[in-house]
């Protein structure tokens, strides 16, 4: 395996810096990823005697970044979370309010299915 011996004392200094002000680098929290479109030989970094490792896609501060620099994956992570939120607010509010105020409940039906429809996901 190849190490860059720059980037490999960029970490140290990075270890040396979070050690200084008593931040602890969680090791098995920490991995590098290669970014580009062409492919690159096996490197290996070492943080605190313990290997890092290599990953194809990483998630920093909710933003999924892969190393083939496609956003593929972070969109359809965005996409899901409304899709699971109407399913969820459909179910509260078409299953246990229709028991106490059935007009309320189909309010919050076409409220739901709007919203639904302008994601362009389908209920049911």
């Amino acid at each position: 395996m190849i190490v860059n011996r720059e980037l490999q004392n960029g970490i140290g200094s990075v270890v040396h810096w979070s050690s200084t002000w008593q931040l602890k680098l969680v090791d098995n929290k920490c991995h590098h990823m290669r970014v580009g479109l062409i492919s690159f030989k096996p490197v290996q970094y070492v943080i605190n005697n313990s290997l890092l490792h290599s990953v194809t896609s990483s998630t920093d501060l909710g933003v999924k970044m892969s190393s083939n620099l496609s956003f593929s994956e972070h969109i359809n992570s965005i996409v899901i979370k409304p899709s699971l939120n109407i399913t969820i607010l459909f179910d509260v509010f078409i299953v246990k309010i229709a028991i106490y105020s059935p007009r309320l409940s189909l309010l919050m039906c076409d409220l739901c299915l709007s919203t639904a429809h302008l994601f362009g996901h389908q209920v049911m």
